[in-house]
């Protein structure tokens, strides 16, 4: 297979290049990007390689330019059973298409290839070719955008957003190329294009619960994702914007510093905090607050890879079975590591995300990938650390506009 490396500053002019100088039977194998230049991956300049290759000869190529028709494929040969089985007999059915002076000239000398050599070297470049075509018929019809100036423009604007090639590719597949204009759209069209269509492709991935959420919310995830922070944002939203009654609980007693900063929030917004150190507590705990709409319960960091704090963990979910589990999850990390993430947690069991640290983040393609990943809505999206200013309710069309606008 003959690759080529296509260089450009975006997804969108590379795929430009690939049509110009390779046209629409381009096949695309792989893509990457990365800074070139700066200083300590300062200053750099983004940096798209495309790698292609035809699926079409060099010499069908010079022939269409010609005007001549490509060679037919070679006849078909014994398989190579038939050779230990009769030798002779397939040897001469080998030499027979190929010309006498090619026979001559393979006999003149020990080191030329043999006919079967020669044969076998052909059929090898006939099945290369025929699995480039399979392989660009299989692009096709998983949903790419190629063969559409408006998909393809889609797809590298998706892919621009760091939207996983996987997650770029269904979410292509559901734009319907009939009502699509063949001329290509203008910038602001086609984001709006793809955001409506993204916001109905999240709705899909994950559907809102039926039931609105309960008295009790536990907050888990990893350390450092900023969970006291979203809790005193909540807290606030709740008990300045709705008016009710709120009290928080914390689990989180392996660090004095976190309940010393929960506490502080308590005092700020006036409201009551409680202390559990083992499920039984948390349930005291929260049976003891009856009186009180809303309860937030904020718990300690864990590594995905601690098997025994998660173990924790679930005892105390499991001693407030009336309570709701959110996930918090920073957008700053990988796709990759929220994805370990949501599997470690999923033995917790959560009813939605929590996403912090979008103002920390460019790549908020990893937004669709949570989602994807663990079949959960994202309830909430924090954007700062302001209390409680920089927190806003998340649903299908906003994390869409998000994801496209940049709002």
């Amino acid at each position: 297979m003959n690759l080529r490396k296509i260089e450009a500053e975006s997804y969108r002019e590379a795929l430009a290049k690939v049509r110009t100088a390779y046209g629409d039977d381009a096949l695309i194998v792989g893509t990457r990007t990365f800074q070139r230049g700066g200083v300590l991956g300062l200053g750099g300049k983004q940096v798209v390689e495309v790698y292609v290759t035809e699926t079409k000869t060099r010499g069908e190529r010079l022939m269409e330019l010609r005007g001549q028709a490509p060679r037919m494929p070679l006849p078909a040969v014994a398989a190579p059973a038939a050779y230990a089985a009769a030798p002779e007999q397939a040897d001469a059915a080998l030499d027979a298409p190929l010309p006498a002076a090619a026979r001559e000239r393979a006999a003149a000398s020990e080191r030329a290839p043999s006919a079967i050599d020669r044969r076998l070297n052909e059929i090898g470049l006939v099945l290369e070719q025929l699995s480039g075509e399979v392989q660009h018929l299989l692009r096709r019809s998983e949903g790419p955008p190629w063969g559409h100036p408006v998909l393809e423009e889609a797809y590298a604007l998706l892919r621009e957003r760091d939207v996983e090639d996987d997650l770029a590719r269904q979410l292509i597949a559901r734009l319907d190329r009939a009502v699509l204009p063949e001329e290509g759209m203008d910038e602001a069209a086609l984001r709006g294009l793809v955001a409506a269509h993204a916001a109905r492709f999240i709705d899909a991935l994950a559907p809102a619960p039926a039931a609105p959420a309960g008295r009790v919310t536990i907050f888990v995830g990893p350390t450092g994702v900023g969970k006291t922070t979203t809790i005193a944002k909540l807290a606030a939203r709740e008990r300045y914007s709705s008016g009710r009654s709120v009290a928080l609980i914390t689990l989180d007693t392996f660090r004095i510093a976190a309940v010393d900063q929960l506490r502080k929030y308590a005092d700020i917004i006036g409201l009551e905090l409680k202390v559990a150190t083992d499920p039984p507590g948390l349930r005291e705990a929260i049976d003891s607050l009856a009186a009180c709409e809303r309860i937030f319960v904020d718990s300690a960091g864990r590594s995905p890879a601690d098997e025994l704090r998660l173990g924790e963990l679930t005892s105390f979910v499991r001693a407030a079975p009336d309570a709701q589990v959110s996930l918090v999850l920073s957008a700053t990390a990988s796709a990759r590591t929220l994805r370990r993430s949501i599997d470690r947690f999923a033995r917790v069991g959560f009813r939605d995300l929590v996403l912090t640290k979008l103002d920390e983040t460019q790549g908020r393609g990893v937004i669709l990938s949570a989602i994807a990943h663990a079949a959960r809505p994202v309830s909430f999206l924090t954007n700062g650390q302001n209390v409680p200013d920089d927190i806003e309710a998340a649903d299908p069309q906003r994390i869409a506009d998000l994801l496209l606008n940049g709002g």
